[in-house]
């Protein structure tokens, strides 16, 4: 069985941020979170190489080039750069 922490808080802000977390969580995709579990329910059952594998699959089939290149800008104009040219986007 596998285990994860997340992050530790204070006892007095733990309740606070775990419903931050789960509102958070709550409005991904329901695809990218059932695609979630089954990669870390595979994980469970195989070894590193196939699980890590499966990751790669999946994410890739979970991030369409359209919402790669709106996402590559929204980190570009939150970080102050320029806009990125077509050309120099991949996923373009």
């Amino acid at each position: 069985m596998m285990g994860f922490i997340h992050a530790v808080y204070p006892a007095a802000e733990f309740a606070q941020r775990a419903q931050a977390f789960a509102a958070k969580l709550a409005a991904l995709p329901a695809e990218t979170i059932a695609v979630a579990k089954l990669s870390l329910r595979a994980a469970m059952y195989t070894d590193r190489a196939s699980a890590r594998d499966f990751d790669r699959l999946a994410n890739t089939l979970l991030v369409s080039p359209r919402e790669h290149s709106e996402r590559m800008q929204a980190f570009a104009e939150r970080s102050g750069k320029r806009k990125i040219p077509p050309g120099d986007n991949p996923t373009a």
